[in-house]
């Protein structure tokens, strides 16, 4: 054997006859290198052996190294090119000074005592000059000739500085002297006054930088402060002393009011700084709850013996009302202040949910009780009617119970699970159609008509290897279809697995679709089936986000958009329900089931092997969930920004009107803006259809969209917001106050769904703050017209020289809305006071008065009626992540998106 082997552990080097070399140094022919070897005739490996001429290193290899060299346990050597350590200490190693110790290893990051003083080596083994950290933190300084100043307080680069036992320097702590504690800083240097250090502590110091060194209470110049047994000074926290506890502010100021730290906690301290002992306590005209831990109890519940009872934000324990903590759990108080116990309980007219466990009320949640499945909404109240609950839908009968089997609603039809109470088909509407390509061939368009066949799906686009083409009998479909009456939507054959190439597949479909823009009133649809989609290794996401740009392309060039796939695709290589949740239009598929397989699809394949009087052999059959006709018929509206009547279809109104009320995007960009710009869409068209459905012309504002903006809208454009199966009167408007207003102090009547909600960010978008708040002076002449307005001029004349009783009483809600004013000695509704009030931005009011000098002012928060869907406050909520399904839910309690 010629080569390097292990026996037992150790490693043996035989020479080129095969023989192991002699105890010694040994030159390897092979390797050129030297080795060690052991009497065994093993080699030396990793270690260092003394010879008679000195010291050498041998690394893992057992090879024996010459200059800088770090061993497995990170220890650096030296050695000259013969091989030899230099001798123990100070050494000259090129053109650096290095120690080397006893163990023939270089000093390093760290300080070493020698006769005339300490040195400080760095991570290489080279004496340091000036300042030096080690990789610990360890901070060192030495001097010119490279010797560290004796230990104790000194000056240093004109800061006094502490050397310490190991000659590192005091950074960030705090060391006990003899006249009191001193603190220094992350560069060594002592500091005077307050100081915070890298690890949060703080530290307070008199003028000479001492600080007391007993534990305790001390005046510290500016106020109390209590320093602890590490020196720093307590913040935001308490503690407990002989005669109570005491609070401390993130200044280290002991408190002597109430103070909310910066960990969220609430305390209340007396003049004198002492706590009041815990318990239920009445501090300042309030029922406030001390906790164990000397904190206010807040923003919660709290048990006692008699009951539950809940504290606001500041403490204040609540009665007779509802609130909702800012982690947007709801409760609700009696009279006696205590919470009910759990189960349903009802206030005025309304039932609710008091829940067990933290003592809230149940809120936009399903909840099981004794006698069956129950939907509480966003205000807390049980639920009637079709309710949709996160993608699902529900319907509770008049006990406010789920209900199942078959339901009719406004006269649609659904269908509700026994089991699971979940809406399993939703046969609102159902539409016979076909679907068809060249492979059809020639048809009789009105025998198909006469048939029962209500539209047609006709393929505009297929691909070949040589690219995508316009389907040969498209045009002629396309014609004959409309001259037949028939209603007509479109579908593109994808092969779409790039990018470029769903985008090549779109917009030569566009050549041909643009030429019946007007015609459509089904969606276009991007057709992801084929097999050879699948094959391409892509991910659920990608294909998923492939579909979503080419239907996104659709509707950016004013078509309703959908995509189309069998059932088993959907569920396996596509997030179809992700791309409806989205606002997308999805018609599946499904030959072996008797209904509609996918509760939120909008039309439903099937069969493949349909007879229809017209067409020669078998042709798909679909089934619409969703009359398209309705966002396609032409409506008349009025425009307030031209002053006319514009007559045009729903679905090239809505976008229209999208631009309009927040096309800016409210300051979101991205996804968060198309977000808004869907929430707005369906509101608007909820808003449009509401108007037209009680025969009134709706006034709106139009402006010309951008290609975002009706993209956005035509995705969601079919949807609308309802109410008890009827669409809902969706008003909204810029931005309210904490809570939106109510319908109801507007005057205009009692809404379930226009009802007081939390809107509590508007004021963090930069577009609102102006509103937050605005207070504006109005002078004579005007609130002389604005209040003929209100009363009339008859009863105007009798107040009419005596300016102070012109306005005696503007009141507000529980939520800070007006609800109502007194003018001229008439009470008028809060909404005929602002409506008719110029002037006045809000209907949130902080406060109003009459100045004297035939003025007056008030200071509100937000801008509008206040009333459904605040838009800087929706951008707010899509800013901190919600949904714009979330959003619509929110402003809208207790309605359904359809």
């Amino acid at each position: 054997m010629t080569s390097r082997f292990t026996y037992n552990g150790k490693t043996y080097l035989p020479n080129g006859a095969g023989q192991l070399p002699g105890a010694g140094l040994y030159l390897d022919a092979a390797t050129n290198a030297w080795y060690c070897i052991q009497s065994d005739r093993s080699i030396v490996q990793d270690q260092v052996i003394g010879f008679s001429d000195g010291a050498r290193v041998f690394d893992t290899s057992g090879a024996m190294r010459t200059g800088f060299y770090r061993d497995k346990n990170n220890r650096l050597f030296y050695t000259n090119a013969n091989g030899l350590v230099p001798t123990i200490g100070l050494n000259l190693i090129g053109n650096q000074w290095s120690n080397v110790t006893w163990g023939y290893f270089l000093s390093t990051d760290e300080a070493v005592w020698f006769s005339d003083g300490a040195r400080v080596f760095d991570t290489n083994g080279a004496l340091r000059v000036g300042y030096y950290k080690t990789p610990d933190g360890k901070l060192y300084y030495s001097n010119g000739a490279g010797i560290v100043p004796s230990g104790g307080l000194q000056v240093l680069d004109g800061s006094w500085k502490y050397i310490q036992d190991d000659y590192s320097l005091a950074t960030n702590t705090a060391v006990k002297f003899s006249d009191g504690a001193r603190v220094f800083d992350s560069n060594g240097a002592m500091r005077t006054g307050t100081f915070t250090s890298s690890n949060g502590k703080l530290y307070v110091t008199n003028a000479n930088g001492v600080i007391p060194t007993v534990a305790g209470l001390h005046n510290l110049g500016n106020g109390w402060y209590f320093v602890k047994w590490d020196y720093s000074v307590a913040k935001d926290e308490a503690f407990w002393f002989a005669d109570g506890a005491r609070v401390f502010q993130n200044n280290g100021h002991m408190a002597t009011n109430f103070y909310r730290a910066q960990n969220g906690k609430y305390y209340y301290a007396q003049p004198t700084g002492i706590i009041p002992q815990g318990g239920l306590r009445m501090i300042n005209n309030a029922w406030r709850y001390i906790q164990p831990d000397y904190s206010l109890a807040i923003n919660g519940a709290v048990s006692f013996a008699d009951g539950v009872r809940v504290f606001n934000n500041d403490g204040v324990m609540l009665v007779n009302t509802f609130y909702q903590a800012p982690n947007q759990k709801l409760y609700y108080v009696k009279a006696d202040g205590l919470t009910n116990k759990p189960g349903l309980f009802y206030v005025g007219s309304l039932w609710y949910s008091q829940k067990s466990g933290d003592y809230s009320l149940a809120k936009n949640e399903l909840v099981w009780l004794s006698d069956g499945l129950r939907y509480f909404g966003a205000t807390g109240a049980m639920q009637f009617g079709l309710q949709s609950v996160g993608s699902d839908y529900y319907y509770f009968g008049n006990d406010g119970l789920a209900d199942s089997g078959w339901i009719t609603v406004n006269g649609n039809q659904y269908y509700f699970d026994p089991t699971t109470y979940k809406m399993q088909n939703p046969q609102q509407v159902k539409i016979l159609g076909i679907d068809v390509s060249k492979f059809q061939g020639p048809i009789d368009w009105n025998a198909v008509k006469a048939s029962g066949v209500q539209f047609v799906i006709i393929r505009v686009l297929g691909s070949t290897n040589a690219g995508p083409y316009i389907d040969q009998y498209f045009h002629t479909y396309m014609q004959g279809a409309l001259n037949a009456g028939l209603q007509v939507g479109a579908y593109i054959y994808s092969y779409g697995t790039t990018y470029d190439y769903m985008n090549l597949e779109v917009s030569t479909a566009l050549t041909a679709l643009n030429a019946y823009k007007n015609s459509f009133t089904y969606p276009v649809y991007i057709d992801y089936e084929d097999p050879l989609n699948w094959n391409k290794n892509l991910t659920k996401d990608q294909h998923t986000d492939l579909i979503r740009y080419g239907m996104n392309l659709l509707a950016q060039n004013g078509y309703l958009p959908g995509f189309y796939t069998y059932y088993n695709a959907a569920n396996t290589y596509i997030n179809a329900q992700q791309l409806i949740d989205e606002g997308y239009e999805f018609w599946v598929a499904h030959y072996g089931a008797s209904s509609n397989p996918w509760p939120n699809a909008g039309m439903w394949q099937y069969t493949s092997s349909g007879k229809v009087p017209g067409i020669n052999g078998k042709v798909d059959m679909n089934y619409s969930h969703r009359d398209y006709s309705k966002i396609n018929r032409s409506v008349t509206v009025y425009d307030v920004n031209s002053g006319k009547q514009v007559t045009a279809k729903v679905k090239d109104l809505v976008p229209q009107m999208v631009q309009n009320e927040v096309g800016s995007g409210l300051g979101l960009s991205g996804n968060d803006k198309q977000k808004l710009y869907k929430a707005q869409a369906v509101a608007a068209r909820s808003y449009l259809e509401y108007y037209l459905g009680i025969g009134q012309v709706p006034s709106v504002g139009l402006q010309a969209p951008s290609s975002e903006v009706m993209m956005s809208s035509n995705i969601v454009s079919h949807l609308g917001v309802y109410y008890n199966g009827s669409i809902i009167n969706a008003a909204y408007g810029s931005c309210s106050g904490p809570y939106t207003n109510s319908a109801a102090n507007m005057g205009w009547g009692n809404y379930a769904y226009l009802t007081t909600v939390e809107s509590p960010y508007d004021y963090i978008m930069t577009g609102a703050q102006q509103f937050y708040p605005k207070v504006n002076t109005i002078g004579t002449d005007t609130m002389r017209k604005n209040i003929i307005k209100m009363v009339g001029q008859a009863q105007f004349n009798l107040y009419a020289n005596d300016m102070s009783r012109w306005i005696t009483s503007v009141n507000k809600d529980a939520y800070g809305n007006i609800s109502s004013a007194v003018v001229c000695g008439v009470t008028i509704s809060g909404g005929k006071f602002y409506e008719n009030c110029w002037g006045l931005y809000g209907v949130n009011l902080n406060s109003w008065k009459y100045n004297g000098n035939g003025t007056w002012t008030f200071s509100t928060n937000g801008n509008g009626h206040g009333v459904g869907m605040s838009q800087y406050g929706a951008a707010a909520y899509i800013k901190k992540g919600q949904d714009w399904r979330w959003v619509l839910n929110h402003y809208y309690p207790n309605t359904s998106i359809l």
